[in-house]
């Protein structure tokens, strides 16, 4: 072989291109049923460091003291839950604002129906952004 067309043969052998490596998604719905099981065998102690999480401002973890007030998964408190997941909900996390929507709708429908088009807007936001600007192969 000639040296000119030797190196770039090599060099594509040595780095291969990133679409053929598979990647792997994380399935949405897996992901909170691992949540959801995870949060559902929450020792004391881990609760009092999600409440602590959550009363120093983490959406996240405010969203699921929430759910697990509201689910009554350690003792039930619908008042307690619904503050909580208010909470996140107004910091724009898209989970607590549709479990705020859906909690809400039976008592006022629209502002049920107000928390659940902003999740939903929010969410197709992220899709958008995750159509333009796909992640980098691994």
């Amino acid at each position: 072989m000639k040296p000119r067309i030797l190196l770039p043969l090599l060099l594509l052998l040595l780095f291969p291109d990133g679409r053929s490596i598979p990647q792997q998604t994380v399935d949405p719905k897996q992901a909170a049923l691992t949540a959801y099981a995870h949060f559902k065998a929450l020792t004391p102690a881990e609760l009092n460091e999600l409440l602590s999480k959550a009363q120093s401002g983490d959406a996240e973890a405010q969203f699921w003291v929430g759910s697990i007030y509201a689910e009554g998964t350690k003792p039930k408190n619908l008042e307690e839950g619904a503050r909580w997941l208010l909470k996140s909900a107004e910091q724009g996390y898209a989970p607590a604002q549709r479990a705020y929507g859906l909690m809400s709708r039976l008592a006022n429908p629209s502002i049920g129906e107000r928390w659940m088009l902003r999740a939903a807007a929010l969410i197709r936001q992220v899709a958008l952004y995750y159509a333009c600007f796909p992640a980098p192969p691994l």
